[in-house]
Parts: C-alpha cells; sequence; structure tokens
C-alpha cells in the first residue's frame, strides 16, 4: 500500500454518527453529577476525620481523665445537674498466654498462691510402646478457664469485698490481668 494513500484518506473521520449536542449535554451532566459524588466522598473523610477525634477525646476523658478525678476524690458516682449518673466502673481483663511454658508459669504461680484447683492437668502419651512397659513417659500439660482464673485473681485482690492477698503488681505478666476503670454515663 502507498503511503500517501493512506495518509489521504480521510474519510474514516467523517463515516458514521457525529457526537450530538444532545449527547454532549448527557456528558456534562454525568461529569457534574461525578463531581458532586467526589464532593460527597470528601464530605463523608471531613466527617470520619471529625468523629475519630471527638470518639479519641471522648475515650481519653470517660477512661482516664474522669476516672483519676473522680477516685482521687474518693468518689465512685455523681449525679448531673439534670439527674444523669455517672458511676466509676472497674473493668477487668486476663488473657493468658496459651504457650506450654507460660502456662507452667501460671500454674505454678496458682499453686503458690492457694489456687491449684484452677489448674487442669493431663497427661500426654509421647510413645505407645512404652505404655505397655512399666515406665510410661508423658508430656505434663496444664490448662485452666479463662474466667475462673480471671475471677480468682479479683477475689484475691479484695474487689469482691473481702481482704486482698496480693496486689495486681504481683500477677505474672504472661496472664495479661488488666484492670480499666471507666465512668459510664445513665440517664
Amino acid at each position: 500500500m502507498d503511503e500517501e494513500k493512506v495518509s489521504d484518506d480521510l474519510s474514516y473521520m467523517t463515516e458514521g454518527e457525529s457526537i450530538s449536542d444532545g449527547d454532549t449535554q448527557v456528558l456534562g451532566n454525568l461529569s457534574a453529577m461525578a463531581d458532586h459524588m467526589k464532593a460527597l466522598a470528601n464530605r463523608v473523610m471531613e466527617a470520619e476525620a471529625v468523629y475519630k477525634q471527638a470518639q479519641q477525646e471522648y475515650d481519653t476523658y470517660r477512661y482516664q481523665v474522669l476516672p483519676s478525678a473522680m477516685l482521687s476524690a474518693g468518689v465512685q458516682n455523681v449525679t448531673t445537674s439534670d439527674g444523669a449518673r455517672i458511676e466509676v466502673k472497674n473493668k477487668f481483663y486476663c488473657n493468658p498466654n496459651k504457650n506450654d511454658a507460660d502456662r507452667m508459669k501460671i500454674g505454678a504461680w496458682l499453686r503458690d498462691h492457694g489456687a491449684d484447683h484452677l489448674v487442669k492437668k493431663q497427661g500426654i502419651v509421647t510413645e505407645m510402646e512404652a505404655l505397655r512397659e512399666s515406665g510410661v513417659p508423658f508430656v505434663e500439660k496444664w490448662d485452666m478457664n479463662t474466667n475462673s482464673l480471671k475471677a480468682w485473681i479479683k477475689d484475691q485482690l479484695g474487689m469482691n469485698g473481702g481482704v486482698a492477698k496480693f496486689s495486681i503488681g504481683d500477677v505474672p505478666e504472661c496472664i495479661h490481668f488488666t484492670q480499666i476503670d471507666e465512668v459510664e454515663l445513665s440517664a
């Protein structure tokens, strides 16, 4: 094919339908709608940022500022001027490590503090042939119910009205026992 023929043939530009005024108006409307959607998305992002900031301020106030002030004053609850009631609630969380070494450490600590009943022990046979002989080798596994452990620790800390047997600092770190003071608002 001749290069001149290909470059001279511009008929493809005039063949078929061209864009009408109506089509231009539809495309303009769609462009305006896309701009509006973008503006809405920006409003949502701004509102989410404001919400997150407000939530952070609220959480700081209810978990740190107000409980600290109330407990420093020796006050557990207060009634607001409009009759709403705020009260400091002590919440406890316990999430002990699951690895065998920490389970053994927790079990030993519980035994040392008179709570051996919380430890569930089981033996796992490691050699079936040796089971048939007189000396059975086994691995000792210790486990405990997390809710029972948390309840027992709270009791030992004197949180249920009794005398404290130890402080929260005496609880092994691998138990991950925490106390969070939170102010709750009720109308």
